[in-house]
C-alpha cells in the first residue's frame, strides 16, 4: 500500500506497479505528469490538478471521492481492467474511460461534469458502461469540435439526468435508461442505438438526430431542433 496523508506537491509521479491500494487523502498538485500502474487508486482530497497527461492503469477499483475534482492540462486516460467509482468533476484536454464507470457522490440529484478542450479530438469516451448509485446527473461538454461516445449501457440513472452541454457527435451505443436525456448544442449528429427509457428528450443540434429502436419508452416531451434529418421510435 501506498499513502500519502498530506497535500502531494512534485513535479510528477510514476507508479510502475502495485498489489494493494494507493491513497491520497489531500491534494494532488503536479506540475507534469501522474502515470499510475497498479492495483487500486483512491483520490480524496479536492482541487487535484496536474499539469500534464494523467493515466491510470489500474487492476482493481480507481476512486474519486465526492469533493476529489481533478483538472488535467493534457489527457486523461484511464486504462486498466479495473472499474471506476467517480465522485466529482473530470476537466482535461480528453477524457477517456477503458473500462465501467459508477458515479458515486452519495448525494442525489448531484451533478457530475466531465469536460474536453472542446477541439477536434478532444473527446469524452466511455468505452463500456455507465451508471450511478444515488441518482447523480451527468453533463458531458466536449465542446464545438468534441465527441461524446459511452459505448455501452446507461443504466438505471433514476431521477438522474445525461445533459450534453455541447459537442460534435453525441453516440449512445447501447440502451439509456435515465430520466431526461437533453443536448443544448451541438454540430454533428445525435445517435442513441439501443432501446431509450426516458421521461424528456430534447435534443439541439446541427445533423441527423437517430433514437431509432422499438423498445423505446418516453414518458414526457419529445423535441429534436437540427437541420438534418430526424428518425425517433416513439
Amino acid at each position: 500500500n501506498v499513502t500519502a496523508d498530506a497535500a502531494f506537491s512534485v513535479s510528477s509521479l510514476t507508479q510502475s506497479a502495485g498489489t494493494g491500494t494507493t491513497t491520497f487523502s489531500d491534494t494532488l498538485d503536479l506540475a507534469s505528469n501522474f502515470d499510475f500502474t497498479g492495483s487500486a487508486l483512491t483520490l480524496s482530497g479536492s482541487g487535484n490538478t496536474v499539469g500534464g497527461t494523467f493515466e491510470v492503469t489500474n487492476a482493481g477499483v480507481f476512486t474519486t471521492s465526492d469533493s476529489s475534482d481533478i483538472v488535467v492540462s493534457s489527457t486523461f486516460v484511464q486504462n486498466g481492467g479495473g472499474s471506476n467509482t467517480i465522485g466529482d468533476d473530470i476537466t482535461a484536454t480528453s477524457i477517456s474511460f477503458a473500462t465501467g464507470v459508477t458515479l458515486t457522490s452519495g448525494t442525489g440529484s448531484d451533478e457530475i461534469v466531465f469536460t474536453s478542450g472542446g477541439g477536434a479530438g478532444q473527446d469524452i469516451t466511455f468505452s463500456q458502461t455507465l451508471d450511478n448509485a444515488d441518482d447523480e446527473l451527468v453533463k458531458f461538454n466536449a465542446g464545438a469540435s468534441g465527441d461524446v461516445t459511452v459505448t455501452g449501457a446507461v443504466g438505471a440513472f433514476g431521477t438522474g439526468d445525461i445533459t450534453i452541454v455541447n459537442a460534435a457527435n453525441v453516440l449512445f451505443g447501447s440502451t439509456v435508461s435515465a430520466d431526461d436525456f437533453i443536448q443544448t448544442a451541438g454540430t454533428g449528429t445525435t445517435t442513441i442505438t439501443g432501446a431509450a427509457s426516458l421521461d424528456i428528450f430534447n435534443v439541439t443540434t446541427t445533423g441527423n438526430i437517430t433514437a431509432a429502436n422499438a423498445a423505446n419508452d418516453f414518458t414526457g416531451l419529445v423535441s429534436a431542433s437540427n437541420a438534418g434529418g430526424t428518425t425517433i421510435e416513439l
